[in-house]
């Protein structure tokens, strides 16, 4: 007997044979038994769901002598003279191969002569939507007003292509994918037939490679099997027979990602190359590993029905903890940029090797400040316990900053014209700067501060020049009244206002440095942008608020700018020139 494909010999020969599709075969079956069949049907859907099987089998049943509950018997010459092709007033048409206006013309000539063996001449034509606008056209008025004879089924996977017309006269039958479990009965149903063994897991590798399709689950069925020795197929044996990497090669990949270990996830995919896999494949499966460790970390209670064929859970619930998913996201988007790169280009192992690397180099995302943090907490631990070896220039410790000689002392008021004043200083708030002000940094004079007298009087006797400043030793520096706070401490604050603040608020806010002094919480930027982002009312609020909670008592907030620190430093240094200058010069300067 001549070999027949798996698809082909175990075709469903009624509607109650059918896998998922009840909602659609229940309607047929009782169209048929009561005698209002349509002239017309549309069946879509997506590959092997039993489109065309269901054609065959209405066909059959609305010119069967004796139907059994609206199927057809397969006993009468009619269904027996169908089944075996000798009745041609069913006829089977693919739409690519008769696209044209004539091909259609020339079908529709016949409609005008009634069937010679059956009562309905049944028309079942195969993606409809290849046809031409003059097919359609064509094809539209014989369908809207057919003879009572003939019937027309059409059936699509692209239901968007089909002309409206032809949608409005035609009653519509979705056809959805089959579930994971149904396949799986179908193909142990085979299995006990064709007297061979599956394991579980090859059973549920295959149903969920289906991916819906009961006919593709027959296909990878029936390729494993050929060339298979022993009468039990396993996991493994599916896994060769498909091309695909082994879980272990994944894992092998994962972990070097995980491990930011580039050397090891090259060697992972040339190992994937010279056993012959399909690198775009195996990218694919790593694609689908990773989303498959975001559906439980994202979604634990569904991931078990979502997730891919083939994973083991265990695995993948070990490195949902393992990834942030965050993390994971920016690891499936790169995966399938390049699996979409590669169907573009020939060879594709450039791509997956420039894939990796990318994947095992650390670097930060901007859309997680969140993870920013924690590396950066991570890196001051490892900094603090020793963790890091530093360079001989690395360790040095910086030499200590150069004395200031200290500033003279204010000169005595002297009666005479006030001089052309200096440029105002740009005077700072108290809260633009990233330390403390202290009682000794008095803040630069205005114009309003040089003040000259009423009336000129006699200059008193000139006081003696004062002692030279460097002859006296510097004043002892003083002690610093705030600390950092600790990193543990910085990023449960963070982590309390993920999600509260506007995205570039909240990253400026990691990156800034924070201070406490007593009840107050000062946040360090290196520049204006960041601190004008971060000193407003609601940002401080928010942030006082959180970190109030963290150190369990009620803090203030402010903001400063090293920025804006040099600035003012710079115009004190000024100041304090021009006061020497004057003074050098006997001007007659008075400060209030």
């Amino acid at each position: 007997m001549e070999y027949q494909a798996l698809y082909r010999k175990y075709r469903p020969q009624t509607f109650d044979a059918v896998y998922g599709q009840r909602h659609i075969t229940r309607t047929l079956q009782s169209q048929v038994e009561s005698g209002r069949v349509s002239h017309a049907y549309l069946f879509t859907g997506t590959r092997g769901t039993g489109k065309t099987t269901c054609a065959k089998l209405l066909a059959r049943a609305v010119n069967c002598e004796h139907p059994v509950n609206g199927n057809p018997c397969n006993e009468c010459p009619s269904c027996r003279g169908i089944l075996d092709g000798s009745i041609l007033d069913v006829l089977e048409l693919d739409a690519a191969s008769n696209t044209g206006v004539d091909n259609m013309r020339a079908i529709l000539e016949e409609t005008t002569y009634p069937p010679a063996n059956v009562r309905r001449r049944v028309y079942i034509i195969d993606e409809v939507h290849m046809l031409s606008a003059g097919a359609f056209n064509a094809l539209l008025k014989t369908l809207e007003e057919p003879p009572e004879y003939v019937m027309f089924i059409l059936a699509t996977t692209e239901l968007h292509r089909v002309a409206a017309t032809i949608l409005s006269r035609c009653q519509r039958f979705d056809f959805k994918r089959v579930e994971q479990r149904e396949i799986a009965a179908n193909i142990s149903g085979i299995a006990e037939r064709e007297a061979f063994r599956i394991a579980p897991r090859a059973l549920e590798l295959l149903s969920k490679l289906a991916d819906g399709s009961v006919r593709d689950s027959l296909s990878l069925l029936e390729r494993c099997l050929i060339g298979h020795e022993g009468d039990t197929l396993e996991e493994s044996d599916v896994i060769d027979a498909m091309g695909i990497s082994s879980n272990e090669s994944l894992h092998a990949i994962v972990s070097a990602i995980a491990a930011q270990d580039a050397s090891a996830a090259l060697l992972s995919l040339d190992r994937i190359y010279m056993d012959g896999r399909d690198i775009r494949s195996s990218l694919e499966r790593l694609a689908a590993y990773f989303r498959d460790v975001l559906l439980y970390q994202t979604a634990p209670d569904a991931a078990a029905a979502l997730s891919s064929p083939g994973f083991d859970r265990d695995a993948l619930l070990a490195d949902a903890k393992r990834f942030s998913p965050r993390h994971v996201m920016d690891i499936t988007s790169l995966l399938q940029k390049t699996v979409d790169a590669m169907q573009r280009a020939s060879g594709g192992r450039l791509d997956a090797e420039l894939c990796l690397i990318r994947l095992c180099t650390p670097a930060v995302s901007a859309g997680d400040p969140t993870e920013l943090a924690g590396r950066l907490a991570a890196l001051e631990t490892k900094l603090a316990s020793g963790a890091f070896t530093l360079s001989a220039a690395s360790a040095a410790p910086a030499p200590a900053p150069a004395p200031q000689p200290a500033p003279p002392p204010k000169a005595e008021p002297q009666p005479e014209p006030v001089p052309q004043p200096a440029p105002e200083p740009q005077r700072m708030d108290d809260d633009d700067c990233p330390f403390p002000l202290t009682d000794d940094d008095a803040p630069p004079p205005t114009e309003q501060d040089y003040v000259a007298p009423a009336s000129p009087a006699p200059a008193p006797a000139p006081r003696p020049a004062p002692a030279k400043a460097e002859a006296e030793p510097a004043p002892a520096p003083r002690p610093a009244a705030r600390a950092e706070i600790p990193s543990e401490t910085k990023v449960a604050i963070i982590k309390a206002l993920s999600g509260v603040l506007p995205r570039s608020v909240y990253t400026y806010l990691t990156l800034a440095k924070m201070y406490r002094d007593g009840n107050t919480l000062t946040l360090g930027t290196e520049g204006e942008l960041s601190a004008s982002l971060l000193d407003k009312a609601d940002v401080r609020t928010a942030v006082a608020g959180a970190a109030s909670k963290i150190l369990n008592e009620t803090v203030t907030v402010r903001v400063a700018s090293a920025e804006k620190e040099k600035r003012r430093a710079s115009a004190f240094d000024g100041f304090d020139q021009i006061m020497q200058e004057g003074q050098d010069a006997g001007l007659p300067i008075e400060l209030k």
